[in-house]
């Protein structure tokens, strides 16, 4: 039976996808989820963690594509979307080789 896609605005699209860009390396540091959660309320976090962690990666990037085309347009600064996630990938001391490469991935597949 197929997931079905997560009701997120756009602060929370914004912080799945950034809960997205975190877990590129598998572990969300301390860091990383401090960022995230200063965009959205305890408990829209706490609800949008809940389905990421339960999301198998077909689904999360389903979840992404289903909200790429409303949200990026209105997200379309960018500078901020790119800045956001290199911040994200830089919280935990480094920039792994994964990570670069989700970045890379991420920004092509948002059209950034």
């Amino acid at each position: 039976m197929k997931k079905e896609i997560i009701q997120l605005d756009i602060a929370e699209y914004l912080a799945y996808l950034l809960l997205y860009a975190a877990n590129a390396d598998f572990e969300m540091a301390k860091e990383e989820l401090d960022i995230i959660r200063e965009s959205v309320s305890r408990e829209d976090f706490k609800r949008i963690r809940k389905d990421f962690d339960e999301s198998n990666d077909a689904e999360k990037l389903a979840v992404i594509m289903h909200y790429r085309d409303a949200y990026m347009d209105i997200l379309i600064d960018a500078p901020t979307v790119i800045s956001q996630l290199k911040a994200i990938f830089m919280a935990d001391d480094g920039n792994s080789a994964v990570e670069k490469a989700v970045f890379i991935y991420l920004k092509k597949l948002l059209k950034l």
